[in-house]
């Protein structure tokens, strides 16, 4: 169920040598379990966890951090999981889905003392993952009456960020590929939820 990339990031310093800050692993399974054939609206949602999605294998986890000497995950997740459709994009979130966010979260940074990278995987795009990458109304377009807003998008950031304050070992992804959209409303739409974060006083990634 789990897709792992080997990812690696390295700080240049003039001409000298890259050192390599954060080395690790973008897991891939909590997006997982809606791809309908039909982009049937709704298919696999919210989806069952260790059937239809899962975010981490903790063995897994352990033999990258332990063996590998990895100290980064990304862990990717769905906004209409995190977020219900019926509630809409904003700070509502599904319990159920954010506990299950959070046991993977503390089982990379508390039990493991790596890094975790939260991950929206929705290309910018909110309400039909049927066939993503490219189904969904584009965050921030009003030209949509079906898009969830700028506004409700930094509104979901700072909630998410409210509650990972105080773990600095999480990042905070903003979004996972924006694309095919006016690379002002991505700018727009990142500026949003970066004063949302900052404003809980999150000072991470």
């Amino acid at each position: 169920m789990l897709s792992k990339t080997l990812t690696a990031v390295a700080l240049l310093a003039g001409n000298a040598a890259a050192k390599i800050f954060y080395a690790g692993v973008a897991e891939s399974g909590g997006e997982f379990g809606v791809y309908s054939p039909t982009a049937e609206v709704g298919f696999g949602l919210p989806g069952t966890f260790g059937v239809d999605y899962k975010f981490i294998d903790e063995a897994g986890v352990d033999v990258y951090v332990d063996e590998h000497k990895a100290n980064l995950f990304r862990v990717a997740f769905l906004l209409e999981r995190l977020c219900p459709v019926e509630t809409g994009l904003g700070a509502t979130f599904s319990e159920t889905y954010y506990t299950e966010i959070e046991d993977a979260v503390n089982y990379i940074t508390v039990t493991k003392g790596a890094y975790c990278i939260l991950d929206p995987h929705n290309y910018m795009r909110y309400n039909d993952p049927s066939q993503q990458p490219m189904t969904g109304s584009i965050i921030g377009d009003t030209s949509d009456d079906t898009a969830a807003t700028t506004e409700q998008f930094a509104e979901f950031w700072g909630e998410l960020a409210k509650r990972f304050v105080d773990n600095e070992k999480v990042i905070f992804g903003l979004m996972n590929e924006p694309h095919d959209m006016d690379t002002n409303l991505v700018l727009t739409n990142d500026q949003a939820a970066v004063d949302a974060i900052r404003a809980t006083g999150a000072l991470q990634l």
